[in-house]
């Protein structure tokens, strides 16, 4: 059976994102996404991923890149609490390979802020020990639980379903052709994380306990 049909071409960079960036922030957002993370402004990679570009469901490759400059983006745009590693931010992968590839090969050793970047592949049964940000991929089998091994400050991150509603702070989901996603408030104040208004505007939906 034939995959479905859908563009793959490179996304245009909105005009109103054009306007106010300059011509070193202009890189296409395109397959080879991955491959530039650490250059392009996480303005326009997030304004990209919310308003521009569609995926098509057959191409993982452009999924799994899409997934790679939103983690890159939602560890830029969060601030830890004293509690957590001040100079090193470990981002551990449970499953995800292609994920973690992508940010092993194009952020590992670059700094966010003033933290270098280290990333690090868990087994299901492995301590999560140090690590700033949890990324658990779907095939994970009780995404929710490996959640809750992560250290307090940690930042849980998953596109398990239904992953902010039992106990995760961001949930990744492709809906219309577009990659997504949820955030619980409740869940990262709790672990001393506080979002950028930034990255708050981008999601899809919010949850916290005064949301209707």
């Amino acid at each position: 059976m034939l995959a479905p049909a859908c563009s793959l071409g490179s996304a245009r960079v909105p005009t109103h994102v054009a306007r106010n960036a300059t011509s070193g922030d202009l890189y296409q957002f395109s397959r080879r996404v991955g491959r530039r993370l650490r250059h392009l402004s996480f303005a326009i990679v997030l304004a990209l991923g919310t308003l521009g570009p569609t995926i098509c469901p057959a191409d993982d490759d452009a999924l799994e890149q899409a997934k790679a400059a939103y983690l890159f983006n939602f560890a830029k745009l969060t601030v830890w609490p004293a509690a957590a590693p001040p100079h090193v931010l470990t981002m551990c992968f449970i499953g995800a390979p292609g994920v973690r590839d992508l940010i092993s090969r194009d952020v590992a050793g670059k700094l966010i802020g003033s933290r270098h970047v280290e990333v690090r592949s868990l087994g299901p049964s492995q301590r999560a020990d140090d690590c700033s940000i949890v990324y658990i991929d779907m095939s994970a089998a009780g995404a929710a639980s490996l959640a809750a091994r992560a250290p307090a400050y940690a930042l849980t991150v998953s596109d398990a379903h239904d992953f902010a509603h039992h106990g995760g702070m961001i949930e990744l989901y492709f809906q219309d052709e577009r990659l997504r996603f949820i955030i619980n408030l409740d869940n990262a104040r709790l672990a001393g994380l506080k979002m950028s208004s930034s990255l708050l505007a981008l999601a899809s939906k919010v949850e916290q306990l005064d949301s209707p």
